[in-house]
């Protein structure tokens, strides 16, 4: 029994002190991210996203009609920072905030695949270390642009992804699978460029399917895949339009 007491002891104060790491860690995350976020003027694309966002406020059918037409990227995120803007202002640092709090979500998403990929609280950690000191991470905190958010819905999908290869129930497979897609479609939306992180996610999948001949798991492969394409199948058009297209009619 004494045993016992002490080793949950031991284990208690191991978790406090991860704890305490994982906190220094964000707090040195969020401090580099915060310096000079409101003072830099906004550069060129920030300013054609605002501009755009501003002057469509309140008319989101507009919004995606114009997008469709005169812009490159995809919605979502100028419709985050009209909903966005309209709660805590259109200065620099209000809508980068919005940017900043999903590149701290992102070190917590890195420690949480440190453990789910490498089952260890040491890489998980170290992970984190570094996605709070990467200078790009840390550009892409200050930028009012989507690309922490679609990396933020990246590393979640590779951790659900991961989860459901590891996962034997039906039931809990499927909620995996569904928040997969759901993340896919929003990163979709958010930046082409999320398409980097995606079609390896899924080419891995197939090959492991590929490799252990599972019919079973190849069906679940198509399925999603399919509902991926359903849920950007909305904005095809668009993509389809501007990447073959556009020089046609100019």
């Amino acid at each position: 029994m004494g045993q016992r007491i002490i080793d949950n002891i031991i284990k208690l104060l191991h978790e406090r002190k991860e704890f305490f790491l994982l906190a220094g860690i964000m707090l040195l995350g969020l401090a580099l991210r915060l310096i000079n976020i409101g003072t830099e003027p906004y550069w060129a694309d920030e300013l054609l996203s605002l501009e755009a966002a501003r002057h469509y406020l309140g008319d989101p059918v507009g919004l995606w009609h114009y997008l469709q037409i005169a812009e490159v990227h995809p919605p979502l995120y100028y419709y985050l920072i009209q909903g966005w803007g309209s709660l805590f202002g259109f200065g620099e640092a209000a809508i980068r905030s919005l940017s900043l709090i999903f590149s701290l979500g992102l070190i917590l998403l890195t420690y949480w695949a440190g453990l789910v990929l490498f089952k260890s609280k040491r890489i998980a950690l170290l992970s984190a270390f570094i996605t709070a000191m990467l200078p790009m991470q840390i550009e892409f905190g200050q930028e009012a642009r989507p690309y922490a958010l679609y990396c933020f819905f990246g590393i979640l999908s590779l951790i659900l992804l991961a989860k459901y290869l590891e996962e034997k129930r039906i039931k809990n497979r499927l909620a995996l699978v569904v928040g997969f897609i759901a993340c896919s479609i929003v990163g979709l939306y958010l930046h082409y460029s999320y398409a980097l992180i995606l079609v390896p996610l899924v080419l891995f999948w197939l090959i492991r399917t590929i490799i252990k001949k599972d019919g079973r798991e190849l069906i679940w492969w198509l399925a999603t895949m399919a509902v991926i394409f359903v849920g950007f199948y909305f904005w095809l058009p668009a993509l389809l339009f501007k990447t073959f297209l556009i020089n046609e009619i100019k």
